[in-house]
Parts: C-alpha cells; structure tokens; sequence
C-alpha cells in the first residue's frame, strides 16, 4: 500500500465521520448553556472552562480545534524532523487534542438527540468547506516515514480522524478500549 493511499483513506473517514456518527442521548438533555470543557487530564477535563450556547456553537469548536491541531501538526513537520524528535511532539498533540474532543464530546453526549443531530451536520458542513485544512504536509510526512517508521506515519495518519473523540458512539464502535480507559459508556 503507498503512502498516499493511507492518508486518502484517513481523510474520507474524517469527512464520513460526523455522517456515520450516531445522535446523541435521548433523555431530552438541553444545550443552552451546554458547557465545554478542556483540560490537562482525564479529571481536569471534567472542570469547566467555556460556555457553550447550542449545536452550533459546540460544531464550531468542534470544526476549530481540529484546524488548529492541523496548523500544529503542519508547524512540527516543518524542515523534515527525525522520527525521534518528532514522535513525542506528535504524541503529546494527539493527547492534548483527545482532551478537547472527549471533552466536546460529554457536551454533546448530554444533548437531546436533535442538538446531538445537527452538532454532527455543522461539523460535516464545516470540514467539506474547509479550505483551512491543508494536508500536503501531512501527506509528505506520512509518506516519508512509511518506510522508515510505521509507527510514527500511523500515528501521524490517525491524527485525521480525531474527532471521533467527540461523537461516543462511533469511538466506542471503532476503538472500544480506548472509549472505555477514558470512561465513556
């Protein structure tokens, strides 16, 4: 398999994401005033830290912090870095983001399943607009290293579709473990 085909197959399932992801609760939960929340931990991101007022608005952080892990990850490969250096900065944005889209996620997660809906939709309409979101250089990247480090170009690779972080139905149907180590039910 080349390395393109890697990255194209991760970018459809960035854009197919919010369309395969399910609608959130149906315990009629509310979202004026909907809070999200980020952190430095699995606990912090418990904590509040910014109000969110609707499906719109939580589409819109949503649609926001993967452009700007984008722009940081574009940033990192800059000037062909070794495998090694990189490898702890990529990891430490992988985790970083998590945080965020977990987070967006336990607001979407207490939305009726309207709101839950239409944050899906914004996203979706967000991310096939995008002309933010430039992934040359993440496809360089991937390329060069899937030869030299798998690992890494993987790694790199499943940066795409972070944002099943924050849509629990899909993550619990595509990495089971993981939705349970971060304690979504």
């Amino acid at each position: 398999m080349t390395a393109i085909r890697p990255v194209a197959l991760a970018l459809v399932a960035v854009f197919a994401l919010p369309a395969v992801a399910c609608g959130g609760d149906d315990n009629g939960g509310s979202t004026p005033g909907a809070v999200a929340t980020t952190g430095a931990t699995h606990a912090a991101a418990t904590q509040p830290t910014a109000t969110v007022a609707g499906p719109e608005a939580l589409a819109k952080v949503i649609y926001d912090d993967f452009v700007a892990m984008n722009k940081e990850l574009a940033a990192m490969l800059t000037g062909d870095p070794a495998a090694a250096q990189l490898r702890p900065k990529v990891t430490d944005l992988k985790n970083r983001y998590v945080e965020k889209f977990v987070a967006a996620g336990r607001v979407r997660a207490k939305m009726n399943s309207a709101d839950a809906a239409t944050v899906e939709s914004e996203v979706r309409r967000m991310l096939f607009a995008s002309p933010a979101i430039d992934t040359r250089a993440l496809s360089a990247a991937v390329q060069r290293f899937n030869s030299s480090d798998v690992e890494l170009a993987q790694q790199i690779t499943s940066l795409n579709i972070l944002t099943q972080y924050a849509f629990f139905e899909l993550l619990k149907k595509q990495e089971p473990a993981e939705a349970a180590r971060l304690g979504i039910e």
